[in-house]
């Protein structure tokens, strides 16, 4: 899901523990779609593979927390938020009419 006022992109925390990535900082934060609206806890970490449909992000440092699906609209399964991090570092365009995102790649690679 695409969140533009979401400053961090937000991945599950599955995924963190899943593939026991290092930390490199914790705290508490509310996302929309988390838990409750309460804070909860996050970690931050580099995630170093990430597909976005065909489009490769890897290397990058991602927010984890247990994050839900929201309500009703969604039959996919539920991964997460992409925020505007990745967005601005990316040079995203965000094609409303077409349904459609683009990113830049990463000229590092």
């Amino acid at each position: 899901m695409l969140d533009t006022g979401a400053f961090w992109t937000w991945v599950n925390s599955d995924i963190q523990r899943k593939y026991h990535l290092h930390v490199y900082r914790y705290g508490l934060g509310v996302l929309p779609y988390s838990i409750g609206m309460r804070p909860v806890p996050y970690v931050m970490a580099k995630l170093p593979e990430l597909k976005i449909g065909e489009f490769a992000v890897n290397n990058e440092i991602l927010a984890f927390q247990n994050v839900r699906r929201p309500p009703g609209e969604f039959a996919h399964q539920w991964g997460g938020l992409i925020g505007a991090d990745l967005l601005f570092k990316r040079h995203a365009i965000i094609d409303l009419g077409n349904r459609a995102l683009y990113l830049m790649a990463d000229k590092k690679r």
